[in-house]
């Protein structure tokens, strides 16, 4: 089952979302997370516990939702995504919510979040593989990137920023160079009105306001996308603001 963004991207999840439901009016939420390293929990527990713990199942614990049941939001939509877009979190829409049955419900959620890990998990295995080098293998690339849709293009781009900001913080020069290099190929596929180069400006100069105005911008790159003006001219007005 796919999930259904209204932030952030399936080939380029953030590993931190909320995902939201409704039932008539209300709306309901809760946060997945996915911790970011492998560990033991066995490691953590009385031994009397761990003892009768398979480390296996343990696994599944890497990700998780709190609460495991969808909580109501008194403030609604507004709210929830105004959130989602402070702490620069995915925001996943998950249908709608079944007050009578929460056995069903905690079940809905977890099978978002089994969904959710798996797409994280491709993000990674993608993000870690070797950067094309030769002249040969920069023509691979940039044919498969000519086959590839602007969301597709636009998931590469956003996967790429997260590394470039990771550089710049780490201020590994050689890393932010091959980042940007990267970046800058496959926005040669865009028309200007796309103003990555801005969001290029704002990660290398990691000024205080830049994390949320890049995420403004990668949204405003999706509406762009989809040919939604409407959602094109609020993020304007949003970046405005913050400028």
């Amino acid at each position: 089952m796919s999930l259904s963004f209204e932030i952030g991207d399936e080939y380029s999840p953030r590993g931190h979302a909320i995902i939201y439901y409704t039932s008539g009016s209300k709306y309901f939420m809760a946060y997945i997370v996915i911790i970011p390293i492998s560990f033991d929990f066995t490691k953590f527990m009385p031994p009397v516990i761990s003892s009768q713990i398979n480390a296996e199942e343990m696994a599944g614990f890497s990700a998780f939702a709190l609460p495991p049941v969808p909580e109501e939001i008194p403030d609604g939509y507004d709210f929830i995504r105004s959130l989602a877009v402070s702490r620069s979190d995915d925001l996943i829409y998950g249908g709608t919510f079944n007050e009578s049955n929460l056995i069903e419900s905690a079940q809905s959620v977890n099978n978002q979040v089994e969904n959710y890990s798996e797409l994280y998990k491709k993000s990674q295995s993608s993000y870690h593989q070797s950067i094309p080098e030769s002249s040969e293998d920069l023509n691979v690339q940039n044919v498969m990137l000519s086959l590839m849709s602007e969301k597709d293009k636009l998931g590469e781009i956003s996967k790429l920023i997260g590394k470039l900001q990771f550089a710049v913080e780490g201020k590994d020069t050689d890393q932010v160079q091959e980042t940007e290099s990267e970046i800058n190929n496959i926005s040669s596929y865009f028309p200007e009105e796309y103003k990555i180069g801005a969001i290029l400006h704002l990660v290398k100069n990691n000024s205080l306001n830049s994390s949320k105005l890049i995420q403004l911008y990668i949204e405003r790159c999706y509406k762009l996308a989809d040919n939604d003006v409407d959602g094109v001219f609020l993020l304007d007005k949003a970046i405005d603001e913050i400028n």
